[in-house]
């Protein structure tokens, strides 16, 4: 067992009103994952099993008989292999957005180790649903 001693200060409540959370840009997507978030841990953990350092995260509107719907792509590539898997017709979820979701896709590169981490831990809260945001650019 190991222990650890971390100071602890009581904030005044007049300081404490000081204290915001950080203005951060409106997601372009925000997707409703897949139900199990067990299909996109193994796949992650297969791209990690072919020596992927990154993986691309994708994501963009589609038209399905349920309405207006996202998908989203998983890519990675290593030496020898290239690895994609698409989660098509996953809900797009307006709440709380003020603009609309971009015609066109949107991607960014995200370690493989550093999102099989965060996939992980998202796993251990049981949650019922889980909602990925996604924003193109800083």
């Amino acid at each position: 067992m190991a222990t650890l001693e971390l100071p602890v200060r009581v904030v005044p409540e007049p300081e404490a009103e000081a204290f915001r959370e950080p203005a951060l840009p409106e997601p372009e997507f925000q997707i409703e994952l897949p139900g199990s978030l067990g299909k996109i841990r193994t796949v992650l953990e297969r791209m990690k099993q072919v020596a992927a350092q990154s993986v691309t995260v994708e994501a963009a509107k589609e038209q399905s008989d349920l309405g207006e719907r996202a998908w989203l792509r998983l890519a990675a590539q290593s030496e020898v292999v290239q690895i994609a898997t698409t989660f098509p017709s996953l809900t797009l979820v307006m709440e709380g957005k003020n603009d609309p979701a971009p015609q066109g896709p949107v991607a960014l590169q995200l370690s493989l180790k550093r999102l099989a981490e965060v996939m992980n831990a998202v796993h251990s809260l049981q949650a019922d649903t889980h909602i990925a945001a996604q924003r193109d650019g800083p």
